[in-house]
């Protein structure tokens, strides 16, 4: 088998969409094969590079085609790897509709052309309902978010509390003066996995622009936080005026995931339909 070096995907789509420039004249109509799309198993659109990630950023693309009521077209898969040994699992699961079609780099033009084929006739196939775009788990997931937020406003409100006795000259302990990590190792997976819905959000949510403000929201918190995070350590020896730059800060941050809570709830309200 030819292995290629790891080019960018489009000098990767370049090459392949050279070599089969002939068969789409020749044997596919024009306006089908116009819309045939070239991907590589090891790379998504959205720069992300893993041994299925292509698998993976072509469900999406279908699965927001889709929700936008649109058809989607017929896509090519390359890869190094033989079809046989590529797992079955929700990464790969689009293999399971038609208008997909998986082939090796040095795949010969008769499995070439017939690959063609095939990915365009299946193309115009219905998307099998479990690969369907499902809102009920961006849902879910928006959900969980909301939850890690509404349980921070209390870390902020009891630091809060004990901040305002240091301003007014009460001692405040180091213990007091240290916050745990931005997130748990456990909380950004799941904002991992939230960041992955960015282009199902966008059909779902268009007049909000999907996940986009909640993005911005995110990373201003986590920088409000950090940013906290050293103010408070100076209070026990900055007195007074080191617990009110402290509270002033965690303040803002307050606003920020009373904001950040906002819009979820907007965003659960339009996935439900109310």
């Amino acid at each position: 088998m030819t292995t290629l070096p790891h080019f960018p995907a489009a000098e990767l789509e370049a090459i392949y969409r050279g070599r089969i420039h002939g068969f789409l004249a020749d044997h596919c109509r024009g306006d089908i094969a116009a819309r045939l799309a070239i991907r590589f198993c090891h790379y998504a659109l959205t720069g992300l590079y893993a041994p299925w990630a292509g698998f993976r950023g072509v469900l999406e693309e279908v699965q927001v085609a889709v929700a936008k009521g649109e058809s989607p077209g017929p896509f090519l898969i390359f890869g190094l790897y033989s079809p046989v040994s590529i797992p079955v699992n929700d990464d790969t699961a689009i293999r399971d509709w038609p208008g997909v079609q998986y082939l090796r780099y040095d795949v010969n033009d008769t499995d070439l052309l017939a690959a063609i084929k095939a990915c365009i006739a299946g193309s115009v196939e219905p998307l099998l309902s479990h690969l369907q775009p499902n809102p009920q788990e961006l849902l879910q997931l928006l959900s969980k978010v909301r939850h890690l937020f509404e349980n921070r406003t209390i870390t902020i409100c009891d630091r809060l509390e004990h901040l305002e006795k240091a301003v007014n000259g009460e001692p405040f302990s180091r213990n007091q003066a240290q916050l745990p990590p931005v997130f748990t190792e456990d909380q950004q997976g799941m904002l991992d996995r939230l960041k992955g819905y960015s282009p199902i959000a966008l059909a779902f949510l268009p007049e909000s622009e999907g996940l986009a403000p909640l993005k911005v929201l995110l990373q201003k918190f986590r920088e409000q936080w950090l940013h906290v995070a050293q103010l408070v350590q100076m209070v026990p020896a900055g007195g007074k005026e080191a617990a009110k730059r402290a509270m002033k800060t965690m303040q803002e941050m307050q606003v920020t995931i009373e904001q950040t809570i906002d819009i979820i709830q907007s965003s659960e309200q339009v996935l439900k339909g109310e």
